[in-house]
């Protein structure tokens, strides 16, 4: 029976506990090289793209998703992950959204953060509106 992407992913996930880096490093080598003798190289790409999901989903390996209305340079990603209390070395996918007004919607693993334009508008519509 043939293995899937998932499974390779959960068995080096299993391997790399308590593991060094270059133990990890020799297990995907093994994998790569078992997939490749049985003709099922191309699987290697998926096998990693499996491994990632189940780090990320188990808080191991920090990823933030930040979604804005233009492209943010690295060094303004910088101030926000500070601002945030965010590590600096977690990965970060950057995403345009062009249904923004401004500001930023960011997603840490559990946690969302939204400094977007129209949600600072709506809270001082509140306000304006609580004043009365």
């Amino acid at each position: 029976m043939k293995k899937t992407a998932k499974q390779y992913a959960i068995a080096l996930y299993e391997l790399s506990q308590n593991a060094s880096d270059v133990d990890v490093q020799n297990y995907v080598g093994q994998i790569a090289q078992s997939l490749k003798d049985a003709g099922d190289g191309y699987m290697l790409e998926r096998v990693l793209k499996e491994y990632r999901t189940i780090l990320v989903k188990k808080s191991e390996l920090p990823e933030v998703h930040v979604r804005s209305a233009a492209e943010l340079d690295d060094v303004t990603i910088k101030d926000l992950l500070a601002s945030l209390a965010i590590d600096p070395q977690t990965t970060v996918i950057s995403q345009t959204d062009p249904e923004m007004i401004g500001g930023v919607f960011v997603k840490n693993n559990n946690k969302l953060f939204d400094r977007s334009l129209a949600r600072r508008l709506a809270r001082l519509g509140q306000r304006l509106k609580s004043v009365k």
